[in-house]
């Protein structure tokens, strides 16, 4: 975090696991460093986070695949479903289960079979348009090594303890607040 002082940069972007996270924001805090947008990945949005680093975590901005906040019909009606049933839908690990299990079931049901190159090749020919993640839709461009396209979903903390969508546009619920007050 020293380097990270000495260098001046508008930005600071560190992609952690939570203890790293909790260790290197406790230290950035400590020493009173500033910039326009700080973001730790996935982190810095979950309740514990709040519970220990207060105020401290207050506009930080996080890098989603997933939360229960995505306006979508689909969505909504998940965290609907989900919070009955179990309780608290606020952590992303939920949703991306919940579709996760939904695109290798529709993989299996195409492919017909148990067989893992059969349920590749589904996989490869899929195109879900009602999921509930960024882009509502779950496809493998090939160009892109198999991986999914989808947008992330950027969060930001505000100081009363909620958070707000700041991408993408068709989710928004608010607007960014960049640069991040001092």
């Amino acid at each position: 975090m020293l380097r990270v002082q000495s260098v001046g940069a508008d930005v600071f972007l560190s992609d952690s696991h939570y203890p790293d996270f909790m260790l290197q924001h406790k230290t950035y805090l400590q020493l009173q460093l500033y910039h326009a947008v700080v973001s730790y990945g996935i982190r810095g949005t979950e309740a514990a986070a709040r519970e220990a680093l207060g105020a401290g975590v207050n506009f930080l901005v996080t890098s989603q695949w997933w939360t229960s906040q995505l306006p979508y019909p689909e969505s909504m009606a998940f965290v609907e479903r989900y919070t009955r049933r179990y309780g608290d839908a606020n952590s992303y690990y939920p949703g991306l289960a919940y579709e996760t299990v939904r695109t290798l079931l529709a993989a299996i049901e195409a492919a017909g079979t148990l067989e893992a190159p059969d349920i590749r090749q589904a996989l490869a020919r899929m195109d879900r348009k009602d999921a509930i993640i960024p882009g509502r839709r779950v496809y493998f461009p090939k160009e892109n090594g198999f991986q999914i396209d989808n947008p992330s979903v950027l969060v930001q903390n505000l100081p009363d303890g909620s958070a707000r969508i700041i991408y993408p546009k068709d989710a928004l619920t608010g607007e960014a607040v960049v640069p991040r007050p001092r």
